[in-house]
Formats: C-alpha cells, structure tokens, sequence
C-alpha cells in the first residue's frame, strides 16, 4: 500500500459520508457490489454502523490500490452532486500528498 497517511484516509472518508446515499446500508451494499470481487471478499463490513463500514471499505480499497475504483462506483450513483465534487476535490488532494 502507498504510504497513507490516517489524516489523508479519515478525509476520503469524511467525504464519502457527505454522499447523501452512501449513508444507507442498501447505498454502501451497491457501491461495494460494483467492486473487484476478489477486492469485495477483502472488504471488512460492519452494514449497521455507517461510518466503521464506510472506514473499512475506503481503507480496504486504499490498501489494495482500488480507491480510484471505489471513486468511479460512487460517481456512478452520484454523478453531479455536489458530494461527488467534494470528494474528487479530496481524492486529488490526496494524490498530490502522496507524490
């Protein structure tokens, strides 16, 4: 995994739960559906507490490199709104921190 920093994560993760939808069991089940199913099968869920599984699933894909994947599943619901702005705000950020 690049080298993360928990600040960098914790702000990806921020802006996922800003995503109106991604706030329901149901949202974050058809995001992760959309997902690698060899990267799905590596994704620690806990459905009824949104922001440990949304931490999961966004570290789960920042481990594996699929945060990129991750970010196209939730545009894929979220297309226009001002949350998806927001978190490829947040994504592009992140990139430039890394390097």
């Amino acid at each position: 995994m690049p080298n993360d920093s928990s600040s960098s994560l914790r702000d990806v993760v921020e802006a996922t739960l800003a995503v109106t939808f991604l706030g329901l069991p149901d949202g974050r089940d058809a995001v992760v559906s959309l997902l690698r199913p060899e990267l799905v099968s590596l994704i620690p869920r806990m459905p009824t507490i949104t922001r440990l599984d949304m931490m999961g699933i966004v570290t789960a894909c920042a481990r594996y490199g699929a945060l990129s994947e991750l970010v196209e599943a939730i545009r894929f619901y979220a297309a226009d709104t001002a949350a998806m702005a927001r978190l490829d705000v947040v994504m592009a950020q992140r990139q430039a921190s890394l390097g």
